[in-house]
């Protein structure tokens, strides 16, 4: 079968450098999967130039659009210039819903569905007549809306969390959702060992994500600033980039055991591997977490809001813990790691298991496999 994804950017408009993030890196490892099945597959993206490259054994093409125009106008540009190469027969990949239309003369077309985002809004960048009561909750029903119609888009949904296709079946009639799946994301086990197998004597903490207030950032200046006020032996490294990097620069330069940088493709292992903990207190939902998954498969030891996307890979006190997304929570718990150091390493060995066993790369692949070859 020859597969065709769409995506706004996997590499840069020029084509000359992967673009960092966790769809991105998805839809790399998709692209493989197929190919590992004997599919032909091409991914297509938006450029300023055309392009037509291979990164990783996948074939990456470019077409120039308009970049000015919303994400699914640009994906429309460029099916458009490539329509007459496809076959009628060809299945379809939107790379997430929030960009795919519907394609009347192709049968077989699949959005992906990274998780609900929407759960949480930007206050500080809306009037104040949002932020509550009646106007809040219309806002909250129309992004309900919206999000519900991107679902129906196309007659297949692959979702990455359950969190999100309970939530269809909640506000939607159910056989909307009989053609929907759910295959979680998936992350590689270390073949290292982590440092929590050995004696610890400094307690080293790792926050990995997008410098933005929904990912947490402020829970994490809280939760350095207090600890730091409460213990010697520790360490942060704080790794990623985004909006909140000067506020996270000015509020924690001052910590000399705190270091703010960011890793490229490929360094996740590393930095997990190095870390007692890892730290996940987003504030809003997202899909099955790309960033805890690869703690867990290191060995860090996760600790976790109880947020969608995590609620089906934690269970409390076994391989992590799981908390309301505030900062108290998140001090508490880290505290008690902190004066009982020897609860880390039954931590860290069940997280391992845990990717291991229910997220391990070769078991998303067949499930992706199978799904496609049911169509």
């Amino acid at each position: 079968m020859k597969v065709h994804i769409f995506y706004l950017a996997v590499m840069d408009r020029l084509g000359e450098n992967i673009t960092v993030g966790g769809i991105q890196n998805y839809l790399i490892g998709l692209a493989t999967a197929l190919q590992y099945d004997a599919n032909e597959v091409i991914i297509y993206q938006g450029a300023d130039v055309n392009f037509d490259v291979e990164y990783d054994g996948v074939r990456i093409i470019g077409k120039k659009n308009n970049r000015k125009k919303t994400s699914k106008q640009q994906t429309k540009e460029v099916f458009k210039s490539v329509k007459d190469s496809l076959s009628k027969e060809d299945l379809i990949i939107f790379g997430t819903d929030k960009i795919a239309f519907p394609l009347k003369d192709f049968s077989k077309t699949i959005s992906i569905q990274h998780g609900i985002s929407f759960d949480y809004i930007g206050y500080e960048s809306l009037p104040k007549i949002l932020k509550n009561n009646f106007f809040g909750m219309f806002y909250k029903w129309l992004q309900c809306y919206r999000n519900a119609k991107d679902f129906l888009t196309c007659k297949n949904v692959v979702c990455v969390d359950y969190n999100y296709v309970n939530w269809i079946r909640t506000i939607l009639p159910r056989n909307y959702s009989d053609n929907a799946v759910v295959i979680p994301n998936y992350a590689r086990v270390s073949s290292q060992n982590s440092v929590n197998e050995k004696p610890i004597e400094t307690v080293k903490i790792l926050f990995a994500r997008r410098f933005a207030m929904m990912r947490g950032v402020y829970i994490l200046i809280d939760v350095i600033k207090a600890l730091n006020e409460k213990y010697q032996n520790l360490e942060f490294t704080v790794c990623g980039d985004g909006p909140l990097k000067e506020k996270l620069v000015n509020e924690l330069g001052e910590f000399s055991n705190v270091t703010i940088t960011k890793f490229g493709i490929g360094e996740s292992e590393k930095y997990n591997l190095e870390h007692h903990i890892t730290l996940v207190p987003t504030y809003g939902s997202e899909g099955t977490s790309f960033s805890l998954l690869e703690g867990m498969g290191a060995g860090a030891v996760p600790i976790v809001s109880n947020v969608g996307g995590m609620t089906n890979i934690i269970l409390d006190n076994f391989n992590g813990f799981i908390l309301n997304p505030d900062s108290n929570s998140f001090i508490e718990q880290i505290s008690f790691l902190i004066e009982n150091p020897s609860k880390l390493k039954d931590l860290s060995i069940n997280a391992k298991e845990t990717v291991k066993d229910s997220f391990n790369e070769e078991k998303w692949r067949n499930q992706w496999i199978k799904f496609i070859n049911a169509l």
